[in-house]
């Protein structure tokens, strides 16, 4: 397994004690140990396998933030643990990472989710990358380019100039994020 280079923590607090709070309050039967560290990556948090007894959960920098609200920090913690308690399920071919039973504890334990991810949506903005038929999101290296421009007329302004679509670029709906 490659060895993964930390990103540094500009949180005002430790990922470690989010962990531990998170666990303690919500998930007090795992025995599996689950260290957690901002890593370079695509995406926002995963959770992975590390060896029989520990799962890693691996949380992009960008929201290595002093600015980061403790409560969206909780939620990707909540979010990843509820992994090992309803593990993926295989539909077919494809893996389903989050199941109906995975959505229905994430919905039981995580009512700020709708909040967390309109922070997060608003905070990577351009950078975020849904995808909802993997049901992922990721932060892009490069900025999405704005999917519509439109023409506006300016005072001493070129006719026909393009400028950028002034709406937001994205929408994520449905139960819990991506």
């Amino acid at each position: 397994m490659d060895q993964i280079q930390p990103a540094m923590n500009f949180l005002p607090y430790t990922l470690e004690s989010v962990v531990a709070d998170v666990r303690a309050e919500f998930f007090p039967h795992l025995t599996v140990e689950t260290p957690i560290v901002f890593t370079e990556g695509r995406p926002v948090a995963c959770i992975a396998v590390e060896g029989s007894d520990s799962r890693a959960i691996s949380i992009h920098p960008a929201l290595s933030r002093p600015d980061t609200p403790l409560s969206v920090l909780r939620f990707i913690v909540k979010h990843e643990l509820i992994h090992i308690d309803v593990p993926a399920v295989r539909s077919g071919r494809r893996v389903v990472h989050h199941p109906p039973a995975f959505w229905e504890r994430e919905y039981e334990i995580a009512p700020e989710s709708r909040d967390c991810w309109a922070w997060i949506r608003k905070t990577l903005g351009e950078w975020l990358v849904v995808s909802h038929g993997t049901q992922s999101a990721e932060v892009s290296v490069r900025r999405r380019r704005p999917r519509k421009t439109v023409r506006r007329s300016r005072v001493g302004a070129r006719p026909g100039t393009l400028a950028p679509h002034p709406l937001p670029l994205s929408h994520c709906g449905g139960r819990g994020g991506p």
